[in-house]
């Protein structure tokens, strides 16, 4: 076979044109994603060195905040200590006055027991006619009491509402409502009585707010705001006993 200059230039120029196109074609794509791989790869290196050395700050935080844990909670306990120490001392001294204010009040109590021996028995004896005068009275109540004291109760409100009723009125608005405590059930004739009196002196836009207690025994206790007009049976009785018990005193 005779050696062909042109068929060997023809081959030739194949070759380089398979060449250039293998590296057109394969070479750059392939270059390409290496690169890409070489890239992505770096950055999942770097991102783990930067993990690495964001645990490590963080392990050396924690470290640094067990150690601050540590120094606080020694000094707390220190401080718990001397608190305890001081309380424990501080108590020891109340006792102490404590004990001796006994001892004080007791030579006194003893003192006074000797001296007022005479006048507890009288103490005693105006307790038993008090007692007595309680119960009689609640025997004793009617009907007419029962309206006298109601009617005590509305004079007495209207006296004072007379040159003081804007101030009253200003009141009870704030309080939100008239309370008005009765010996007798609500709807009781003697209950609407009251009703009907208050909202004609206050207006019948006036809340009352109604409320059956029997302990009262008789009459009723209004309150006007902090103002309280109290024509009760018990509340007569125990202002009598406070002044007789104040006059046996003095």
């Amino acid at each position: 076979m005779s050696f062909n200059p042109l068929t060997f230039l023809f081959e030739l120029i194949n070759f380089l044109l398979l060449v250039w196109l293998l590296r057109k074609l394969l070479y750059k794509p392939v270059i390409q994603v290496l690169a890409d791989r070489r890239r992505f790869i770096q950055e999942r290196l770097e991102a783990a060195r930067a993990k690495e050395v964001e645990l490590e700050k963080l392990q050396s935080d924690y470290q640094h905040l067990l150690i601050e844990l540590d120094e606080q909670r020694e000094q707390a306990m220190t401080r718990l200590r001397g608190e305890l120490e001081q309380e424990k001392g501080n108590l020891q001294k109340a006792l102490q006055a404590d004990l001796d204010n006994e001892k004080l009040r007791a030579r006194s109590f003893i003192e006074n027991e000797k001296r007022s021996l005479n006048e507890d028995i009288r103490q005693e004896a105006i307790q038993a006619a008090l007692h007595y005068t309680i119960r009689f009275l609640r025997k004793i109540k009617d009907p007419l009491l029962e309206q006298k004291l109601v009617s005590l109760a509305l004079e007495t409100v209207e006296s004072l509402v007379e040159n003081r009723y804007e101030e009253f009125a200003a009141e009870i608005r704030e309080r939100g409502e008239i309370q008005v405590e009765t010996a007798v059930k609500v709807g009781h004739a003697l209950s609407t009585e009251v009703i009907q009196a208050l909202q004609k002196i206050f207006g019948e836009e006036c809340p009352i707010g109604l409320h059956y207690k029997p302990e009262l025994e008789a009459g009723v206790r209004i309150y006007l705001g902090s103002h309280l007009v109290d024509a009760s049976l018990r509340g007569h009785l125990e202002t009598w006993g406070q002044e007789l018990e104040t006059h046996v005193k003095n």
